[in-house]
């Protein structure tokens, strides 16, 4: 099943109080599982840079990926940017027969 990044940067509409951050991270992960369930969560870092989170998962396809970045910014009011990932061990293959 194809892996996907989301970086999420949280607005200032977000939430109101820093304690409201489980509450949004729940309400988030039960719209998830409703709108893609196909999803299945890998892990989630908190990031110090510009993005404050970036969220590792499986989905089968691209509208499942996007339907997890949609409910993250719906529920959140949040910034999103989403990449497909490919395992280093595929990539460079690949790598060395375009090189050749």
């Amino acid at each position: 099943m194809p892996l996907y990044m989301m970086m999420t940067k949280l607005t200032a509409n977000s939430m109101e109080r820093p304690e409201d951050l489980q509450t949004l991270g729940r309400t988030v992960g039960d719209l998830i599982r409703q709108e893609a369930p196909e999803a299945r969560w890998i892990n989630s870092y908190a990031l110090l840079g510009p993005y404050d989170y970036v969220d590792i998962y499986e989905a089968p396809n691209e509208e499942v990926a996007m339907k997890v970045s949609l409910a993250v910014r719906n529920v959140s009011s949040a910034l999103t940017e989403t990449y497909q990932l490919t395992p280093y061990d595929r990539f460079a293959p690949l790598d060395h027969e375009v090189l050749t």
